[in-house]
């Protein structure tokens, strides 16, 4: 499982406040399925675009 972060989740870019949430929430959220999925071999992962 891979998802497409962004670079805007961690640096702030001038009107993409919501653009911005929305890939920081899809970070953490797989970071948490990558924590959770452990037990039954899940790895995934968030490859970061510019």
């Amino acid at each position: 499982m891979i998802n497409n972060g962004s670079i805007t989740a961690h640096v702030h870019r001038p009107l993409s406040s919501p653009y911005a949430a929305c890939k920081h929430a899809l970070q953490r959220l797989t970071k948490s399925i990558a924590l959770d999925g452990r037990a039954i071999s899940v790895a995934p992962s968030t490859s970061a675009m510019h």
